[in-house]
């Protein structure tokens, strides 16, 4: 929000407008842990793709200080990924 608002921006952030514009595709029910786990894990390699998609729009358009703070949450939903998907693993 603070970048947002820095570059003259408004930064509209509630719940109902994030919920609005969300480009994530709505989780379906899980009747088990593992089937929760794998949606979880699903939606966020798609919310990770997209970061690196803004990685890459605010790199072409040279705000490097935009594409720092989204290679900076990039690194972290790697992280996140890569702890879900571990818990698929061990039941292999």
């Amino acid at each position: 929000a603070a970048r947002i608002v820095r570059l003259g921006g408004t930064a509209e952030v509630t719940v109902r407008v994030g919920a609005k514009r969300s480009q994530l595709p709505a989780s379906p029910a899980a009747s088990t842990g593992k089937e929760h786990v794998e949606a979880l894990c699903r939606s966020l390699a798609y919310y990770g793709a997209v970061v690196r998609q803004g990685i890459d729009r605010t790199d072409e358009i040279g705000d490097k200080g935009s594409a720092d703070i989204f290679t900076e949450n990039s690194l972290g939903v790697d992280k996140d990924l890569w702890f879900l998907e571990a818990h698929l693993q061990a039941e292999r």
